[in-house]
């Protein structure tokens, strides 16, 4: 960001890092930490003159759900973005109290205003009117209102013609499958403003959605070989398990394309999807996996995203071999130490590093790495070596995202079992200390029980602790006992294990 004196009426131009036009945005007004700007209806090849910057005027945003709209925001920063060229300076366009926080423009509203704009007119009109139409009608037996945006299984399974019946909901625009339709794809290529899929189940091994106007597709099916994407695509999710052979063909080999996978799904390894250009990856649900696919795979990215669940990653140092990265965002992953990071050399067009929840000496190498060579660097949620202890090694922790344990249920049982451990290895560490043998016998007695009687409490009503969480419940106390047992390996205690289990059956419902 640029330290340079800026006042209200200041015109500044970037340029749209796609097409590299350059767009320009007005200073409306300095806060301390913040500063509100307009953004404004240039967008060009070259730099504005003089007589560009007289006739500027507000940007009005009219696609989609938009209503003739302003973007005129507050910063998320107090500086300028990198790279603002400063070319004039005008009256204000716009006054009064700006109620809307966000970041700094980055051109994207143009392209998406002129994509809006190779919709045809006639189908952008019934889109918009359709919108705020409230009547109740009827579409093959089922009942809903003309304003309809989504169309799932109930309406797509009623319908006999998909064309004259969905010509009555011009407003829908997301569709979502859990089956094969043999309509639905000729009917998404004649529906401009369908810009959603959403498919599961459908038992294609290819799908050709290249001639359909599809924005974001999220598909998840295993049988799935082939997928073209049309040029209008901008985000493909790829939730489930995949085919080994899976291959994916879209415009400009992925130049523009963002792709998430769920990594866990894939056996936590990095599928090859040839897609050579890949714009921007997020790995979601990541475990134990290696990160050297990643440069192998899609060299060219220039946005990464890796997410934990939480779980350990290896050789984050390959991400050096990405040296087109603009933006790396890591959560809730381990495995690694500091020196293993990148250099910032090799990344000479990082401009974004955003960290959380890594191991706190790693955290603490890579702030002090980056520390003013990058635009924005968020490093947070250092995780010490007992919070992984509690956290990452919960053996609970696959309960979370079961099909059998409730999710609220899930996270609360993860609770029980770090509160169950602290109080165990506290009472270790006492005992270390003060040699006491009944008293730590019968503290563990006592967490024992408490342990059981808080999953009593958790099975409640619901009943969901059956054979295998039964399993996990008493495998996961074994593991704490086996944590004191380590605690405690300079004396010649020997926890009672069968008695402490005794215990256990004596007090647990399940």
């Amino acid at each position: 960001m640029k330290d340079v004196t800026i006042k209200p009426g200041d015109i500044y131009c970037n340029q749209e890092p796609t097409t590299h036009k350059y767009f320009a945005y007005q200073i409306i007004e300095i806060k301390k930490g913040t500063i509100v700007h307009l953004l404004l209806d240039y967008f060009a090849e070259k730099l504005p003159d003089e007589s560009d910057i007289k006739l500027m005027a507000p940007l009005i945003r009219r696609r989609w759900f938009w209503n003739n709209s302003m973007d005129y925001c507050h910063s998320d920063s107090g500086k300028l973005p990198e790279e603002a060229v400063y070319v004039g300076n005008i009256p204000l366009l716009v006054t009064g109290e700006c109620n809307v926080y966000g970041g700094w423009p980055t051109g994207h509203d143009f392209i998406d205003e002129l994509e809006w704009q190779k919709i045809p007119e006639q189908a952008r009109n019934n889109f918009k009117n359709a919108l705020s139409d409230t009547t109740e009608i009827e579409v093959s037996g089922v009942k809903c209102r003309r304003s309809w945006q989504h169309i799932d299984d109930e309406l797509l399974s009623a319908m006999t013609d998909y064309s004259k019946d969905l010509a009555r909901l011009p407003a829908a625009y997301t569709f979502v499958a859990t089956k094969y339709y043999p309509q639905l794809v000729p009917f998404l290529e004649t529906r401009w403003t369908a810009s959603k899929l959403d498919w599961t189940g459908h038992g294609q091994q290819e799908l050709d959605l290249s001639r359909t106007h599809l924005r974001e597709i999220t598909l998840w099916d295993e049988s799935l070989k082939q997928i073209k994407l049309p040029q209008s695509c901008r985000t493909l999710t790829l939730n489930g398990k995949l085919h080994s052979n899976l291959k994916v063909t879209a415009p400009d080999n992925g130049h523009k394309l963002t792709l998430h996978i769920n990594v866990k799904k894939q056996d936590n390894i990095i599928p090859n999807l040839g897609i050579l250009q890949l714009n921007a990856l997020a790995l979601h649900f990541v475990e134990d996996t290696d990160l050297t696919p990643v440069h192998a795979y899609y060299p060219h990215l220039t946005w990464l995203r890796i997410i934990g669940k939480p779980g350990n990653i290896t050789h984050i140092g390959s991400l050096a071999k990405l040296p087109e990265l603009k933006s790396l965002l890591i959560e809730d992953v381990f495995g690694f130490v500091g020196e293993e990071f990148p250099q910032p050399a090799a990344w000479p067009k990082l401009k974004t590093l955003w960290v959380e929840s890594i191991p706190q000496e790693a955290g603490q190498h890579i702030k002090k790495l980056f520390r003013g060579k990058i635009i924005e660097l968020d490093v947070r949620k250092l995780r010490k070596p007992e919070w992984l202890a509690e956290n990452l090694d919960n053996p609970l922790r696959h309960w979370d995202g079961s099909e059998f344990v409730p999710r609220g249920k899930a996270k609360k049982a993860a609770q029980i079992y770090r509160d169950t451990r602290r109080s165990a290895l506290l009472a270790a560490h006492i005992f270390t200390t003060d040699k006491d043998v009944d008293k730590l016998s019968a503290k563990l007695d006592e967490i024992a029980k408490e342990y059981v009687i808080a999953f009593n409490k958790l099975d409640g009503r619901t009943n969901f602790i059956e054979t295998e969480e039964r399993e996990d419940i008493c495998a996961a106390f074994e593991i704490i006992l086996e944590a004191v047992q380590t605690e405690v390996v300079e004396t010649d205690y020997k926890i009672p294990s069968q008695h402490i289990y005794e215990v256990m059956d004596e007090h647990r419902d399940w």
